[in-house]
Parts: C-alpha cells; structure tokens; sequence
C-alpha cells in the first residue's frame, strides 16, 4: 500500500489530554519512521506544545518525501529532492545559475530574486546582491515577502 493509503494504528482518536496528543504524535512520528522518513530531533512533546520550527521541519522533511518529484509526459525525471528544489528555483528565477543551497541563500540574491519572481517589482535589484550587503538584502526580502505574501518570518 502506498503511505496516504496505510492506516496508523493505537492512536488515541479524540484526544482529550497533552499526554493523548503527544501519544498520537509520537506515533504518527514512528509510522513515518517506519516508511524510511529521517527526522532526527523533531520531538512529539515540542510539536504537541506548539513548537513552530518543530512543525515546519517536519512538513518540510515529509514534503520532500513525499511530494517532491519532476515530472514529464514520459514521467519521473528526477527524485532528488534537492536536485527537484534547484530546478523549481531555476524554473522561477532566470537569473539563477546556482547549484549550492547552501552558499547561495547567504548573500541575499537568490532570495531576493526568488521573492521579485513571485510578485514582480516588489523586491528589485537582487543582481546587486553582495556578500557585504547580504544582510540588508536578505532583510528586505523577507520583510517584504512576510508584508505581501503572509508567510511569517522562520529562518
């Protein structure tokens, strides 16, 4: 059976206390631990307790799992999650000609070139984007992506 198919089983089904929640998250946790997720450091009694970063790392790690996949009318090309990730950003920001996750958020441009491509005009000058100037653009960018797009401020 594929994973959305499975069904978990001991789960507490209308949890009425912290202990049923994190019971429920614990063992949602192993059911996807069991399907090869690797989640090292995500812990259920944070998330039950409204752990933002916890909840974005873990949605993050079970998109690329399960979501992240390019595909053509002759199906899967690449399942590389991070491979997927950079080919989405050179698909919506021309200018990118990066390969490095890591390095290339550090100095402003790939964000601020990402964030103008969403909404044009609204985060201009990302060619500009310097190692020394890295912290003010990367401000700007999320500031203004968090004003106009409502995505709150995580990194």
């Amino acid at each position: 059976k594929q994973w959305y198919q499975r069904r978990v089983r001991g789960t507490v089904p209308s949890p009425k206390s912290k202990e049923d929640a994190v019971t429920n998250i614990q063992i949602s946790l192993n059911a996807l631990a069991a399907d090869g997720v690797e989640f090292g450091g995500i812990d259920a009694v944070k998330m039950q307790m409204g752990d933002i970063h916890q909840m974005l790392r873990l949605l993050w790690i079970v998109i690329l799992r399960y979501q992240v996949t390019l595909w053509d009318e002759h199906g899967i090309i690449e399942d590389d999650p991070v491979n997927c990730l950079i080919a989405w950003l050179k698909d919506h920001v021309e200018e990118i000609n990066e390969s490095n996750l890591t390095k290339s958020w550090s100095d402003g441009k790939l964000l601020t070139l990402l964030v103008n491509s969403v909404v044009p005009g609204l985060c201009p000058g990302g060619q500009e984007a310097h190692p020394d100037n890295g912290v003010m653009f990367l401000e700007r960018a999320m500031d203004r992506a968090e004003a106009w797009l409502g995505g709150p401020q995580v990194v």
